[in-house]
C-alpha cells in the first residue's frame, strides 16, 4: 500500500483528482481506502458515510460527480484525526455527550423504522389498480384543451445570416415543396432546428400559448392534416409549418397520465404515513405525566437564574 502523507487538505485533494489508477473490479467493505497516521478508512466506512448524506438529503447523483466522494474522504479523515486528537488530549465522553450519542442512535433507528414501514408499505400496494381509481373519480383533473401536432422548417437569424437572407431562403423552401419536394428531406436540408432534425421537424403535440405567439397562431389556423403555413416570422427566425394532427378538448387517456398519477399518490402515501406514524408515537395509550416537574422545568427558562456576582 502507497501511503501518502497528509500535509494539508488542498494537496491531498490534489493527488486524489490527479491521480489515474487502474479502477478495481470489485471492493470489499474491509478493503482499505485510506491510512493516514493512527486513522484508517475503508470502503464500508465511505459507504456508510455517503449513505448518511444520502439520509440527510443530498441527492445520490452528486457522487457521480467528480471529486465528491473523495472530499467526503477527506472530511471523515479530518474527523477521525480530530478526535483521535481529543482523546489525546484527555477529553473523555461526559454526560451530556453520551445523551447526545444515545438521542442520535434513537433518531437512526427512528428513521430506519420509519423508512422500512413506508417502503414495505410501498412496495405491497397495488398502484395501477389506484391510480385507474384515481383517475376515474377525478376525471375533470386530467382534461386537456384543443391540440395540434406539427413539424416546421426553420431558417435562423443569426450573425451569419441577416433576416432578409433569411427570408430569402424560406421562400425559396417554400418554392420547393410548392414543386413537391418532400417535406422531409427539405427539413434536413435546410432546418436549424437542432433539436427537432432526427424527427424530421416534428414538434408533436402542443395546447395554445405552449409556442412562442405568432408559430401558435399559425399552427392552430390550419384546418386540415397536411396544410402548410407560409412563412412565419418569430423571434427564432423564419418557419414553415405542417399540420401533422389535431387533437379536439377533451380528458387525457389513462396511459398517459397513469405514471404521473402514481408518483403523485406514492408522495402522498408516504408523506400520509410518516404523520401517522409520528402522531401515533406522540400518543401513548398510557401515560403516567408528572406536571408538577414538567412546570418547574418550564419555569427555569421562564426565569433563568441568574450568575451570582
Amino acid at each position: 500500500m502507497r501511503v501518502i502523507p497528509i500535509i494539508a487538505s488542498s494537496a491531498f485533494m490534489s493527488f486524489l483528482l490527479g491521480s489515474s489508477i487502474a479502477v478495481a473490479d470489485e471492493v470489499k467493505p474491509d478493503d482499505v481506502l485510506l491510512t493516514a497516521g493512527d486513522v484508517t478508512i475503508t470502503v464500508g466506512d465511505m459507504r456508510h458515510y455517503v449513505q448518511e448524506r444520502i439520509d440527510h438529503g443530498l441527492p445520490a447523483e452528486r457522487f457521480a460527480e467528480p471529486g465528491v466522494v473523495p472530499q467526503l474522504m477527506e472530511n471523515l479523515m479530518s474527523i477521525r484525526t480530530l478526535a483521535n486528537m481529543a482523546r489525546s488530549n484527555g477529553i473523555s465522553v461526559d454526560e451530556r455527550m453520551q445523551w447526545a450519542l444515545d438521542v442520535e442512535r434513537d433518531r437512526q433507528l427512528y428513521n430506519r423504522y420509519v423508512h422500512d414501514t413506508v417502503e414495505d408499505k410501498l412496495a405491497s400496494t397495488n398502484w395501477n389498480a389506484l391510480a385507474k381509481e384515481e383517475y376515474l373519480a377525478n376525471k375533470s383533473n386530467y382534461q386537456h384543451p384543443a391540440q395540434v401536432s406539427v413539424s416546421h422548417i426553420l431558417v435562423a437569424v443569426s450573425k451569419e445570416r441577416n433576416e432578409e437572407q433569411a427570408l430569402e431562403r424560406i421562400n425559396e423552401v417554400a418554392k420547393l415543396l410548392e414543386e413537391g419536394k418532400p417535406f422531409e428531406s427539405l427539413v434536413q436540408q435546410y432546418s436549424d432546428d437542432n433539436g427537432s432534425l432526427k424527427q424530421d421537424g416534428a414538434l408533436g403535440y402542443f395546447a395554445p400559448g405552449r409556442m412562442v405567439r405568432p408559430f401558435s397562431d399559425a399552427a392552430f389556423a390550419m384546418d386540415e392534416v397536411g396544410d402548410l403555413s407560409e412563412p412565419v416570422k418569430t423571434r427564432f427566425g423564419y418557419h414553415i409549418i405542417r399540420l401533422d394532427g389535431q387533437r379536439p378538448a377533451g380528458t387525457l387517456p389513462f396511459d398517459e397520465v397513469k405514471d404521473e398519477i402514481i408518483k403523485k399518490l406514492q408522495k402522498n402515501m408516504e408523506s400520509d404515513l410518516r404523520t401517522q406514524l409520528t402522531l401515533e408515537a406522540r400518543s401513548p395509550k398510557e401515560f403516567d405525566l408528572n406536571e408538577e416537574n414538567l412546570k418547574a422545568l418550564e419555569l427555569e427558562y421562564v426565569k433563568p437564574k441568574l450568575p451570582m456576582p
